[in-house]
C-alpha cells in the first residue's frame, strides 16, 4: 500500500467510536474510502522546478519534497555529478550517426548511414583539410561498378568547371563520353595514321622557373620515360644495368645538343647505332659499344618494327589545354599487344605531365589512369608513378588510378623486392580510396596492401553492385552510386550495351574534336 493510502487508513480509523451501529457505519465508510483510487496532484513543470541532482541532497533529489510533488527516498545517497561524451553514452542514444560530409562539389552518391547526398570535389576537400592530398584510388572486382563510377566522377567534375585527361582508353569506353561533354579525342595507333606523339617533348616552361630548373626537370622526365620504354620492350624480364642507363643518357644528351633541345626517340635510336659502331667515345664511360648495341636493338621495335608509327618522331598534335575532357583512344593498339598499350600509357602520361607542369595556370585537371597494373611492370615505371604522385600536389592536379583489386599491388614483383616495395608505397600514397565489392578470398590481401582497416574490410564484404566504401584514413563512408543516375548517364556510361542490343550513340554531331590520321 502506498504512503498516501496508509495515511488515509489512519485518519479513517481515528474516527471510529460510539456504539456498535456507529462502528459498523464507520467501517463501511472506511471500506468505501479505501476502494477509491488515490488521486495524485497534477501540475505543470517549468525548467527551474525540475528535480536536479546536487551534492547537497541528503535524501535523493533535492526537489523531491512534499511541496514539489517529487518522491522521497529511504536511502541516504549522495550521487556525484557526471559529465560524459556522446561516445561514452552511445548505448543510450541508439540513433546517433556520424557528422554529415559537407556539400562541396557534385553529388557522387548517397551516404547510406546519414541518407544524405555525398558531394565531393578533391580540391575543395583538400582546402578544407578534409583530406591530406588529392590522390584518388578506385578499386573493385569485375563488373562491380567502378568503371561506371569513374565516368560519372569525371563528368560531374567537368560540369563543375574542372578538366580531365584519360591517358589511355584501351576499351574505347570514354570516347563518346568525351564527345558528349565537348572534349577532345586523340586516336593513337590507328594503322596508317600519320599522328605522332613525341615522348620526349619538353613542354612549356612554367612561370617562375628559371632555365636551369626547367632543364633539370625535363632531363629527368625524358630519361625516366626512355628507361620505362626500354624495360617494357624487354617484357620486364630484366632490369636495365647502370651502364645501360648511362649510355642511354649519353645518347639523349648528344641528341638534345645537336637538335637544339628537340630530341625524338628515332634520333636517340640512331645515336645509339653510332655508339654501337664505336663512332662515339667517352673516356669516363669506357667501352659503350655492347650496351649501345643492346639498347639499339631494343628500341628498333619502336622505330621500324611492329610498334613504329606512333611515338618515334616529332609530335603532329598539340595538347589543347582548354578542352574539358581529353581522351587518348588506344583501342586500335590492342592488336599490337600488351607492350604497345603499356608504352602508350607511359608515353601519354609523360607527355601530359610536360604540358601540365605550369602550376600557376590556375587550371584543375583530373589525370585518370585505368588498367593501372600496366604501369607497375618495372622499377622504372613504379618510380615514375611515385614521382608523378608526389608532383601532383605541387601542380594542383588529381591523380586518379583504377585497379581491379587492391591485391594487384601485391602481385608486383617477388616478395621483398624493390618493385613490391614501390607498389605498396604507391598504393598507400592515395589519400582517398574508393573500393567497390571484391572477391572475399582476396579482400584481406587487398585491404592490407592499400592500408584499409578491419572495419572498412568488413564494410566492403557486404557491398552490393553499385555500392562502394570511401575510405579516408580511418573514416568510412558507404555510398550508393546508382540511385542518382539519370537516363543520360545510363546511356553514356553503360559498359554492357552490346550485350543488350543497345544501339551505339551517334556522337558525330557534337562539338568535340577527334584527332587521328
Amino acid at each position: 500500500m502506498s504512503m498516501r493510502g496508509q495515511e488515509a487508513r489512519r485518519q479513517a480509523v481515528g474516527h471510529i467510536d460510539g456504539d456498535t451501529k456507529s462502528q459498523r457505519q464507520s467501517r463501511k465508510e472506511i471500506r468505501d474510502r479505501l476502494r477509491q483510487p488515490v488521486q495524485l496532484e497534477r501540475r505543470s513543470w517549468t525548467n527551474s522546478e525540475l528535480p536536479t541532482v546536487t551534492r547537497g541532497a541528503k535524501h535523493g533529489p533535492k526537489a523531491a519534497q512534499p511541496e514539489s510533488g517529487g518522491f522521497r527516498s529511504t536511502l541516504r545517497i549522495k550521487p556525484p555529478s557526471h559529465r560524459l561524451t556522446s561516445e561514452e553514452v552511445a548505448a543510450f542514444w541508439p540513433y546517433l550517426t556520424g557528422q554529415p560530409w559537407p556539400a562541396i562539389g557534385p553529388a557522387m552518391g548517397i551516404d547510406l548511414e546519414t541518407e544524405q547526398l555525398w558531394c565531393f570535389d578533391p580540391w575543395e576537400a583538400y582546402n578544407r583539410d578534409l583530406i591530406p592530398s588529392t590522390g584518388v584510388l578506385i578499386m573493385g572486382g569485375y563488373r562491380k561498378g567502378k568503371s561506371w563510377f569513374l565516368k560519372r566522377f569525371i563528368v560531374l567534375l567537368v560540369l563543375f568547371g574542372r578538366q580531365a585527361i584519360k591517358t589511355s582508353d584501351s576499351k574505347g569506353e570514354h570516347v563518346r563520353v568525351a564527345h558528349a561533354v565537348g572534349g577532345t579525342v586523340i586516336q593513337v595507333g590507328v594503322p596508317g595514321s600519320r599522328l605522332r606523339i613525341n615522348a620526349l617533348d619538353g613542354g612549356h616552361r612554367p612561370r617562375g622557373w628559371n632555365a636551369d630548373q626547367w632543364a633539370d626537370a625535363v632531363r629527368t622526365r625524358r630519361s625516366l620515360v626512355l628507361q620505362q620504354i626500354v624495360t617494357i620492350l624487354n617484357s620486364g624480364l630484366r632490369a636495365m644495368t647502370s651502364h645501360e642507363r648511362n649510355v642511354l643518357d649519353v645518347a639523349l644528351t648528344n641528341v638534345v645538343t645537336a637538335t637544339g633541345d628537340r630530341p625524338t626517340i628515332r634520333l636517340v635510336w640512331l645515336e645509339l647505332a653510332a655508339i654501337a659502331r664505336g663512332e662515339i667515345l667517352d673516356e669516363e664511360m669506357g667501352d659503350m659499344r655492347e650496351a649501345g648495341r643492346e639498347l639499339w636493338s631494343t628500341l628498333r621495335r619502336l622505330t621500324v618494327g611492329n610498334l613504329s608509327g606512333m611515338f618515334e618522331d616529332e609530335s603532329t598534335v598539340e595538347f589543347d589545354v582548354d578542352s574539358p575532357y581529353t581522351v587518348f583512344d588506344t583501342e586500335a593498339m590492342a592488336i599490337r599487344g600488351e607492350d604497345a598499350l603499356a608504352i602508350a600509357q607511359a608515353v601519354t602520361q609523360a607527355w601530359v605531365m610536360s604540358v601540365l607542369s605550369d602550376k600557376k595556370s590556375g587550371r584543375k585537371f583530373v589525370v585518370a589512369r585505368e588498367e593501372g597494373w600496366r604501369d607497375m611492370n618495372s622499377v622504372t615505371a613504379l618510380e615514375a608513378q611515385r614521382a608523378q604522385q608526389k608532383l601532383a600536389g605541387e601542380l594542383g592536379i588529381v591523380q586518379l588510378l583504377v585497379v581491379h583489386e587492391g591485391g594487384d599491388f601485391d602481385a608486383v614483383g617477388p616478395a621483398g623486392s624493390k618493385e613490391r616495395e614501390l607498389a605498396q608505397q604507391l598504393a598507400k600514397g592515395f589519400a582517398v580510396k574508393i573500393s567497390f565489392a571484391q572477391e572475399i578470398g582476396q579482400l584481406a590481401a587487398s585491404a592490407a596492401s592499400v592500408g584499409l582497416t578491419r572495419e572498412q574490410s568488413d564494410l566492403i564484404a557486404d557491398l552490393e553492385i553499385g555500392e562502394c566504401v570511401v575510405a579516408i584514413g580511418s573514416t568510412s563512408i558507404v555510398l550508393n552510386t546508382t540511385e542518382l543516375t539519370t537516363d543520360w548517364e545510363r546511356t553514356y556510361f553503360d559498359t554492357s550495351g552490346s550485350m543488350r542490343d543497345i544501339p551505339a550513340t551517334d556522337s558525330t554531331a557534337t562539338e568535340s574534336e577527334e584527332i587521328h590520321a
